[in-house]
């Protein structure tokens, strides 16, 4: 998964810049000024980065929205509803912002919490109330709230002081690793925005132990429980929060001390693995949709069969085997051929013609093949033997899972471990589109499916991606599973086990034992595609023809 983050700025200490690089720790993430085309989402850090990039839709794109800001321009508030509208994927730190940027991923914001840590020594004889942050045009921080108390009675009993920028009170700026120290001056945070994406603030006075005076709907403050000796306010009401503030002082003149268990255990989830998990979680379900099934699927013993392919004779003398064996150990399951002619046993015979020494074209073609009354379909190579029931694998698919394939034997596990003279350029692409090389490489010998409409599409697409190669088919089928996700289940080698002289030992078989290469009616590599001259020139050597 490749997430490309959009951001103007990201090594200073300003809020935005530390979550970013908090995310930066994520493999796969990268981060530029402007857009990656070959990511698999763009991320805009903030929402607004994403303005400037009006016309960019060569991937999906994900915004992170802070706050809703119509105070410091008309245009500005507008931005707002115009990327929420844009974006694929639209990620926030507050619930309440859901309710104007539409359906969103939440994901909480990390806090330093060993470096914000309590030092609370009761209130003083002259309270310190403390705001923080940098105010901008608009007064969307609330600086006028703040005037307001500085010119009051209440307010003149105080000592009032900030951290930043811009207050109308005495004011200094901290260096970051110093900010901790602020907070652990006061006895009261108070905290006067009318739109914050957060606040990190009031976080960080919580971290301290610092009683907080807040307002009842700015950032996320309306989705935590304040800890005792806290309160809220109606936001931008003066009077409503004058009365707060002169409440919670009152309580700690009377010998009262917060609780800092209590203020830590509220502070507690907001940790930077959090915000990591969060988006993680975010961008997997963006990307692997969770799949919706509410079908009542039938019992497997009425619409159940197993397909065959066979051309040649080595191949139809192990189908026949191979059908007998079901017959024996699985009669309930009806048995379809597709085959130059009938061997009998078949419950139903499909005449192709023999078109490639793999046969792989008309497997490919299984979903177009098999008969349309089955609602479960199962594939077995025509060298594979059944020595036990396997109701297990369709009661895999009746429970709900759409697919079960098996892995390779132990040398041919991942994908780069397929990669072989004669198919270089197919892995590459293969590896190239799914981003790794260390992906599972399934063996496409024993499968099965439910029919619906993912496995319908994915099945139906299955032959002509395999014939742009015209070789193996296992690659092909990699990259439209990347492509077209379904809800797979992987079994181990002992539902196909191969049989070869360093491969598995017969014994440890759940019910079907693979025997590689007894089918082929040629040797060697070949170069070309299955159905060249080269193919079946390798074909009449096999036979000692000559023409």
């Amino acid at each position: 998964m490749h997430i490309h983050i959009v951001a103007i700025e990201w090594n200073s200490q300003q809020v935005l810049a530390r979550h970013i690089r908090e995310l930066m720790q994520i493999p796969g993430f990268t981060i530029g000024k402007t857009p990656d085309p070959n990511a698999d989402i763009n991320y805009f850090f903030p929402y607004l980065q994403a303005v400037d990039f009006p016309d960019f839709d060569k991937t999906p794109i994900a915004a992170y929205f802070t706050h809703h800001d119509p105070y410091h321009s008309q245009r500005k508030g507008e931005m707002w509803a115009e990327v929420a509208e844009r974006a694929d994927l639209r990620i926030t730190s507050a619930r309440r912002n859901i309710a104007s940027i539409g359906q969103a991923s939440i994901a909480l914001p990390p806090l330093e919490q060993t470096q914000f840590t309590p030092l609370y020594r009761g209130i003083r004889s002259r309270p310190v109330v403390g705001m923080s942050g940098y105010c901008y045009r608009g007064g969307r921080k609330g600086e006028i709230l703040v005037q307001q108390l500085k010119q009051s009675d209440l307010g003149q009993s105080l000592e009032l002081r900030a951290c930043g920028r811009g207050w109308p009170v005495p004011t200094r700026e901290y260096d970051w690793k110093e900010l901790h120290k602020f907070y652990q001056g006061l006895d009261v945070f108070l905290c006067t925005s009318l739109a914050e994406g957060i606040p990190v603030t009031v976080l960080e006075a919580m971290a301290c132990g610092v009683p907080v005076v807040v307002p009842d709907d700015v950032g996320l403050i309306g989705d935590i429980e304040l800890p005792y000796l806290s309160a809220s306010y109606k936001t931008g009401d003066y009077e409503d929060m004058e009365g707060v503030l002169n409440s919670v002082l009152a309580e700690l003149k009377t010998g009262k001390m917060p609780d800092t268990q209590q203020y830590r255990q509220t502070i507690a989830p907001f940790t930077a693995d959090r915000w990591r998990d969060d988006h993680l979680r975010a961008f997997e379900n963006y990307l692997n949709p969770a799949i919706v099934d509410d079908e009542i699927l039938p019992d497997w013993h009425d619409c159940a069969g197993v397909y065959f392919v066979a051309f040649g004779e080595p191949a139809r003398k192990c189908a026949k085997t191979a059908m007998e064996s079901w017959r024996k150990y699985m009669p309930e399951v009806e048995i379809a051929l597709a085959s130059t002619e009938p061997i009998g046993i078949e419950d139903h015979f499909i005449r192709e013609e023999d078109k490639g020494i793999g046969a792989r074209c008309i497997k490919t073609q299984v979903e177009l093949r098999a008969p349309q009354h089955w609602k479960y379909v199962l594939y077995m190579d025509a060298d594979t033997v059944l020595v036990n029931p396997v109701p297990f694998l369709l009661d895999l698919l009746q429970a709900g899972w759409e697919f079960f394939m098996c892995v390779q034997p132990e040398r041919y596990v991942l994908l780069r471990d397929s990669k072989r003279p004669d198919n270089h350029s197919e892995i590459d692409e293969t590896v190239e589109l799914i981003g790794t090389d260390e992906v599972l490489q399934l063996n496409g010998g024993v499968f099965g499916y439910r029919r619906n409409e993912r496995t319908r599409e994915l099945m139906g697409a299955w032959y002509s991606e395999w014939d742009r190669y015209g070789k193996r088919d296992q690659a092909s089928f990699s990259r439209l599973l990347y492509t077209s996700p379904l809800r797979i289940y992987v079994l181990g080698q002992e539902w196909n086990t191969v049989i070869r002289a360093d491969y598995n030992d017969p014994e440890r078989t759940a019910g079907i034992l693979h025997y590689p290469m007894t089918a082929r009616r040629h040797k060697g590599i070949v170069y070309g595609r299955n159905d060249s001259s080269e193919a079946w020139k390798k074909v009449k050597e096999f036979d000692g023809r000559t023409e």
